[in-house]
């Protein structure tokens, strides 16, 4: 089985959904479109997941049936959603100048071997060993 090379974070799912910034939805949509034709390449964790619904239902008021249309099509986009794990948690916890989180989720990308994580946020994970990011919006 491959594993997946690249994790994708919230902001990515966020633009896809919220067109108040055309250019950067547009491009969430054509990274999804990507992901869709080559579902192995890419991972998305649980947390994202979360947090997306999180962000749509509090600060962009969408509406929950809305927001679960959105997930159920992003469950359908992607091969596996990889959960997070109370170490994660604990390792997340330990990086007190990293927000919880981002260090969350890369300590869910190191552990299932996923060594970049697509992000409009790339300063949010400088100091991740072992990780890179890639801001698709640049």
């Amino acid at each position: 089985m491959h594993m997946p090379d690249t994790l994708i974070d919230t902001n990515i799912l966020v633009y896809f959904a919220d067109n108040t910034d055309k250019k950067k939805h547009l491009k969430a949509k054509k990274i999804l479109n990507n992901i869709s034709k080559h579902p192995e390449e890419y991972a998305i964790c649980l947390q994202s997941l979360r947090e997306f619904a999180s962000v749509m239902l509090k600060k962009k008021n969408m509406g929950r049936k809305k927001i679960i249309e959105y997930l159920e099509a992003y469950l359908d986009v992607f091969e596996d959603t990889y959960p997070d794990t109370p170490e994660d948690t604990i390792k997340a916890l330990e990086k007190e100048s990293m927000h919880f989180w981002d260090s969350l989720l890369a300590e869910t990308a190191k552990r299932n071997e996923i060594m970049e994580i697509l992000t409009e946020n790339t300063s949010d994970f400088q100091n991740i060993t072992g990780i890179r990011t890639t801001n698709p919006f640049k």
